[in-house]
C-alpha cells in the first residue's frame, strides 16, 4: 500500500485522524502504510472515499494502462477472413 500514505499526507490527515474516521487504530492505518497488513474490501472503499480517490489509486493500479489492457479490438491490419 505504498500510495495509501503519500493519498493520506496528500489529504492533510495524520494516521491518527484517518484512523479514526474508519474506526480502526493508528497501528492497524501503520501496518497498511508499511504493507505489513491489506485492508479488507470494505476498509478500501472506504479509504478511497475519505481520500477522495478510487481504489484502484490506492492499489498503485493504472487506470489508463489497465483500459488498455482491456481494448479487445483488432487492428485492421489483423483482420483475417478465411485463414
Amino acid at each position: 500500500m505504498d500510495e495509501l500514505k503519500r493519498l493520506r499526507e496528500a489529504a492533510g490527515l495524520s494516521q491518527v485522524q484517518l484512523a479514526l474516521r474508519l474506526g480502526v487504530s493508528q497501528g492497524t492505518v501503520a501496518n497498511w502504510e508499511r504493507g505489513f497488513r491489506v485492508p479488507q474490501t470494505g476498509s478500501l472503499i472506504k479509504i478511497a472515499s475519505i481520500l477522495g480517490c478510487g481504489v484502484d489509486a490506492l492499489l498503485g493500479l493504472n487506470t489508463q494502462g489497465a483500459d488498455a489492457a482491456h481494448d479487445n479490438t483488432i487492428p485492421d491490419r489483423e483482420v483475417r477472413v478465411n485463414g
